[in-house]
């Protein structure tokens, strides 16, 4: 099959079907269903590599995981969120070359990335350093989970503050908690920022006072990062607050926040409910406080982020909010597509939303 048979079997020209392929997003739903119907049942696949030359593109993009922990894409979040990226791009007619790194001074000097690629989705920590580097080679990036103030830059992020506004409304208006204590790895990060600001505000809000414990150590809110002052600006803040007695770990992993929570155990003002950044602390500290002792809700109630699939198997399952990282993947490279073509278009930001799951550990 060639394009002017697919063409002639739609009816519509040649060029409407090289949209399909190339620009979707251009297309009406009815032709484009069309065009990619007739196309699939016939097995027809573009010439990514005719493309290329005649337009003088490469047909490769990146999806880049700079100055983060192992595993990479085997992440259980970054994992499906690489899933729907790489799905999508291979429906765009491209393919992606995939680079990760956990040093800072590694900035994917390689020429296969530096010569060829002709956009790359970050998933960085350290966004700034990295977004320049790339542009400095005139590559146009999207970030997943991360945000820049720089002008021609897109970010497809969570409802991290909506999500955390939705369990604080679960814990306090609808449970009566109070003493409700946050977790967290270092809030530089804004996911961990934009969650933890939803938990002050939703205090605020029911006129809660935080939870407060002199026996915890001093934690390092930021960890030697600086805050994303773009995103703080959007709440109408300066800096992050310090409110209350937020308990601050080392890593996001399950291991490290079961151990270092038994290290807090007992306290002697143990809160009434956690909210947890994530799953995987949220797991660590329930598999903490059981050891412990404690019951879970009766005496202390936990809460995650992000619906893991572990979150529903655990005893007692995870009250969380569902997010869907394979369609942060997707829109991200819908998004890098729109700057590849225009890379002069303003920076877009798209909110990915989510939902609350109720389940007992609240």
């Amino acid at each position: 099959m060639r394009l002017s048979d697919i063409a002639k079997l739609a009816g519509v020209s040649k060029a409407t079907v090289s949209r399909a392929f190339s620009h979707p997003e251009l297309l009406q739903k009815e032709t484009l269903d069309r065009v990619m119907a007739i196309a699939r049942f016939h097995n027809y696949h573009p010439n990514t590599l005719a493309r290329a030359v005649a337009h003088r593109r490469s047909g490769l993009v990146g999806f880049i995981m700079f100055h983060k922990s192992r595993p990479f894409f085997g992440h259980l979040f970054y994992g499906p969120a690489l899933d729907g990226f790489m799905e999508r791009a291979k429906a765009r007619g491209y393919h992606v070359l995939l680079g990760a790194t956990t040093r800072r001074n590694d900035n994917f000097e390689e020429n296969f990335i530096k010569d060829s690629i002709e956009g790359a989705v970050l998933v960085t920590r350290d966004p700034e350093y990295l977004v320049n580097t790339f542009r400095d080679r005139n590559i146009p990036v999207v970030l997943i989970n991360e945000e820049s103030g720089q002008e021609n830059i897109g970010c497809v992020v969570g409802d991290d503050y909506g999500g955390m506004t939705k369990i604080m409304d679960h814990l306090i208006g609808e449970r009566g908690y109070q003493d409700i204590a946050f977790c967290s790895n270092r809030l530089s990060h804004v996911c961990n920022m934009q969650r933890y600001l939803a938990y002050v505000d939703a205090l605020i809000k029911y006129d809660q006072r935080p939870y407060v414990n002199p026996d915890l150590p001093e934690y390092d809110l930021l960890d030697s990062y600086e805050p994303n002052f773009h995103v703080l600006s959007r709440y109408g803040r300066k800096e992050i607050p310090n409110f209350g007695t937020p308990i601050i770990f080392s890593s996001a992993d399950t291991e490290t926040a079961a151990k270092s929570m038994a290290k807090l155990l007992p306290l002697k003002k143990m809160p009434r409910a956690i909210v947890c950044m994530n799953d995987s602390i949220a797991i660590g500290v329930c598999q903490a406080l059981k050891q412990a002792g404690y019951r879970i809700p009766e005496d202390v109630a936990v809460t995650g982020f992000d619906d893991i699939e572990m979150a529903s198997y655990v005893s007692p399952a995870l009250t969380t909010i569902r997010v869907d990282p394979y369609d942060l993947g997707a829109e991200a490279m819908d998004l890098l597509l729109k700057y590849i073509n225009d890379p002069a278009l303003p920076s877009e930001r798209i909110c990915v939303p989510n939902e609350l799951i109720v389940r007992q550990s609240s």
